[in-house]
């Protein structure tokens, strides 16, 4: 019987082999190996990833934006400004590896439709003349792209691991095996960035520790300052929590939901160095600690 790397290399080189399937083998390499980071990634892959921080640059994916009528299907995106138009065009997929496999095998017109998480789709459909649920027309071929990436990335490490001395007898690596993955750093995610980027914790994931205390905007004004909101910016969001009604519920109000969009646009521009993504998850989840919903 083959050994698991033998076994692993032969799988990646199989087209027809499930992606899932194949990353659940390089699961077991990893763990029994003692190589945490790839288990991490591996782990998100099938899993889907919780945080928009941490998906790889791979999964950026680009499409056309549309929203969904009941009355009449899918429609054009509503007018907007260019910039943000575009930005909201680009997108990192947080989906499971299987849930994509399926989205490529299910389409019969050449695309895939991304959701966009609610904050974004509410937003979305705040600044919108209509209540269209919004959606990512994605290009099939955009997706094999991220599914094949995740292929060669196996691949490619199953074969450094042969390089390495480490082949595995049966389901089984020997104890001197073992050693060398722990002792060589060659294996390891960081030798990969080229194709999977940093899947470590980012500063942004560390600030959404929120600090904002319910209805101090003293603290919601820290923190935005500490995220890159200029002083006037804050002045106006100050001027718009008084002038709307509390919320009861996760739906801004007029004037708090107009400040929200221009802070996105301006992330959308560049202005905020923050992505659209990363823009409107911070803000959405300082404003709502701010009224204390959760």
């Amino acid at each position: 019987m083959a050994g698991l790397i033998e076994q692993l290399q032969a799988e990646a080189l199989d087209s027809t082999k499930p992606i899932a399937d194949l990353l659940r083998k390089a699961l077991v390499v990893a763990k029994k190996l003692g190589i945490s980071d790839f288990e991490n990634w591996i782990s998100a892959e099938l899993n889907g990833y919780r945080d928009i921080e941490n998906i790889p640059p791979y999964r950026e994916v680009s499409g056309v934006l549309k929203g969904y009528d009941p009355s009449v299907g899918w429609i054009p995106a509503m007018a907007m400004d260019e910039k943000l138009a575009n930005a909201l065009g680009k997108r990192k997929i947080k989906e499971s590896i299987s849930n994509l496999e399926s989205l490529v095998k299910q389409s019969d017109n050449g695309y895939v439709i991304i959701q966009y998480p609610s904050k974004i789709e509410n937003f979305l459909m705040k600044i919108g003349s209509y209540e269209a649920k919004p959606g990512l027309f994605v290009g099939v071929n955009t997706i094999e792209g991220v599914l094949d990436t995740v292929r060669n990335m196996v691949l490619m490490w199953a074969l450094k691991l042969e390089q390495e001395g480490i082949i595995g007898e049966g389901m089984n690596f020997s104890k001197k095996e073992q050693e060398k993955a722990a002792n060589n750093t060659s294996i390891h995610i960081g030798n990969f960035q080229g194709i999977i980027g940093n899947a470590n914790n980012s500063i942004v994931t560390q600030n959404l520790t929120m600090t904002v205390q319910k209805g101090d905007f003293d603290s919601l004004s820290e923190f935005l300052v500490k995220n890159g909101i200029s002083e006037e910016d804050i002045g106006e969001l100050k001027g718009a929590i008084e002038s709307d009604p509390i919320p009861q519920s996760k739906t801004l109000g007029e004037h708090v939901g107009a400040w929200f969009g221009k802070m996105v646009s301006k992330a959308a521009s560049g202005i905020w160095k923050l992505g659209v993504d990363v823009a409107t998850n911070l803000l959405a989840s300082a404003i709502w600690a701010f009224y204390g919903i959760r």
